[in-house]
């Protein structure tokens, strides 16, 4: 993969500082923005991260971008009853594995409401954007804005960090893997798709979650897959939505 890292054309040298930077850790192209536009950039490569002040932005080769908000999390706390939570059936203040983080949306609703959540992200640049993020957007709920900061995030594929964390010491481990069948219509998903892990959720990766957590295995998938009964987990309907959960109590 061909990346470019730029920055945003008002820059000033600590912003490209830190896209030299990027473009070394990520094994990147840094190139100085000039005038180009943006196709101008991403047009050129793979892909292309953008510093700008405030945020990152990852453009693919057709100039679909991926970027941090929280706006999907913090219109279900407004919701204030998420089924999630209810998934969860856990006490506030467990500690809870949310092992696909994604755009750590879930994982905000989760420290939000009081659970400790850890969240793993196996995509390098996912994990980058969303955890840069979590640092610096600010709410004008402080509560949500401390649920950001307080969330902890590691850049880990679920399969090593379960293999090597003890038995029962996790309360709950929830997983959201890419679906297997499509919500097209979901614009949410956009930026995500680009660089999701499209690993499907194993039946050996569920019995290391089953060993690990004290609680409840919970899963989350579109509510035609067969993930469920595959699985053995006990499903959560939930009429006219495109989602349901399903559970392992341990």
């Amino acid at each position: 993969m061909t990346l470019i890292v730029t920055t945003a054309i008002d820059k000033d040298i600590n912003l490209v500082k830190q896209a030299q930077e990027l473009a070394n850790q990520f094994g990147g192209i840094y190139q100085d923005r000039g005038k180009r536009t943006m196709k101008q950039i991403y047009s050129q490569a793979d892909g292309a991260l953008v510093l700008n002040k405030n945020e990152l932005i990852y453009y693919d080769a057709k100039g679909q971008k991926l970027f941090f908000h929280p706006n999907t999390a913090w219109l279900r706390v407004l919701n204030g009853r998420d089924p999630l939570l209810e998934a969860l059936a856990c006490p506030l203040d467990a500690s809870v594995l949310d092992a696909t983080m994604g755009m750590a949306s879930d994982s905000l609703v989760m420290q939000y409401f009081g659970y400790r959540v850890t969240a793993l992200e196996s995509n390098p640049l996912v994990h980058l954007i969303v955890s840069d993020g979590l640092s610096r957007f600010v709410m004008e709920d402080s509560r949500f804005t401390q649920a950001m900061r307080d969330l902890v995030t590691y850049c880990q594929d679920h399969q090593s960090y379960l293999a090597q964390a003890p038995d029962k010491s996790i309360d709950c481990v929830y997983f959201d893997p890419m679906f297997k069948v499509g919500i097209e219509e979901s614009k949410n998903l956009d930026g995500i798709r680009l660089l999701a892990n499209r690993q499907p959720l194993t039946e050996e990766t569920l019995e290391e979650a089953k060993r690990v957590a004290r609680h409840r295995v919970v899963v989350k998938a579109h509510y035609q897959d067969p993930i469920f009964e595959d699985l053995g987990l006990t499903r959560i309907k939930r009429p006219n939505t495109k989602f349901h959960y399903g559970y392992y109590q341990c």
